[in-house]
């Protein structure tokens, strides 16, 4: 049995993090509203946009890196584990209606797309609808990729970022025909999901490197102070999921995690633990009656310097710990109606 790589899951949980205080910073306390924002929380508002932006390119990566070069093709091993997580994200769809709907203020009145609602795949979490798309073409991503010699992944990696980020952000278009959509698109999944196979492939030869770990660093430190003193001094944004500063960061992120070991049979718990069950605290955040009334502040807050010292990172714990507990009790219910059971048996999966 391969051993569990608990640095990957300190990558996911970092992703997740990134994400959230992306969303809490821009979202919730306007921190980029210059014209309202004091000087000093829109310098430190500015720096949390520009250090997190790249956590939907860390989940594609990871995805890729976990899941690339797999030889298996459209059998009943990919059926079940596509079916598995269509019909989970239908069943959490389906619970926080119900919940909203008996539970919260206004619930009953809120206006729902029922279709969106309850195939939330199709709708308002765009992450899900692009990744569904990969899904999909995984297998034959997989077949191709898995006869692909170290040069090939390095000549693909270098065409790739050259023609779907550097040229397109150089000339501020990052969508245009190749419908990158800036980043929101089962196009550039599949794109990061190739960067993090190509990682996987290259990582032994990338780690025999001389003081690889301080190269990392710099390149780390690089793709987001290069992009923020380009804003900052001329004015001009370079920060899209599309950016080669995205996937550098992205890229520089998951080879240092992935050399973390860990030893602690408690933290290994607590890290496994929030890992598996990360995906609810984008879910709950993005359902669009909590996104509307709690994450987005349509009156730009009273700005209290010291105050957001601990409110800031008091709300992106809150939704963590909400998030992380809440898909412990979505999959407990998923599991307890039977359907991961039924699926198994449809598609003759031995636990």
């Amino acid at each position: 049995m391969k051993e569990r790589q608990y640095g990957l899951d300190l990558y996911r949980i970092m992703a997740m993090l990134m994400i959230t205080a992306l969303h809490i910073n821009f979202q919730h306390c306007n921190l980029l509203n210059r014209h309202i924002s004091p000087v000093g929380l829109y310098y430190a508002g500015l720096i949390i946009e520009y250090v997190c932006f790249a956590g939907v390119n860390c989940f594609a990566m990871l995805s890729g890196f976990l899941m690339g070069n797999n030889t298996g093709g459209y059998d009943r091993h990919w059926g079940y584990r596509s079916s598995s997580f269509l019909l989970k994200m239908v069943f959490w769809g389906i619970l926080l209606y119900l919940l909203v709907y008996f539970c919260f203020p206004g619930g009953r009145e809120y206006d729902f797309d029922m279709r969106k609602t309850v195939f939330p795949f199709i709708g308002f979490w765009w992450y899900i609808s692009a990744y569904c798309g990969v899904l999909i073409f995984m297998p034959l991503l997989n077949t191709a990729l898995s006869k692909f010699s170290k040069r090939d992944y390095i000549v693909l990696s270098a065409v790739m970022l050259a023609v779907f980020s550097a040229i397109p952000t150089y000339y501020d278009n990052n969508s245009g025909n190749m419908i990158l959509a800036n980043g929101y698109s089962t196009i550039w999944l599949i794109i990061c999901f190739i960067f993090g196979a190509a990682i996987k492939k290259l990582l032994p030869e990338i780690l025999q490197i001389k003081r690889i770990t301080l190269i990392l660093i710099l390149l780390l430190l690089s793709s987001v102070a290069v992009p923020l003193a380009v804003e900052l001094l001329a004015g001009k944004r370079y920060m899209e999921y599309t950016t080669p500063f995205c996937v550098l960061e992205a890229a520089c992120l998951l080879i240092l995690c992935s050399r973390i070991k860990m030893v602690d049979p408690l933290w290994i718990k607590i890290i496994s633990f929030i890992s598996v069950n990360s995906l609810g605290i984008y879910l709950v955040q993005n359902y669009p009656y909590f996104w509307e009334k709690y994450i987005v502040r349509h009156n730009p807050p009273v700005y209290e310097p010291l105050k957001y010292l601990w409110y800031l990172p008091g709300v992106i714990l809150a939704l963590m710990i909400i998030g992380v507990f809440s898909n412990f009790a979505v999959d407990k219910i998923y599991r307890i109606a039977g359907v991961d059971r039924l699926l198994r048996k449809i598609f003759a999966i031995k636990r």
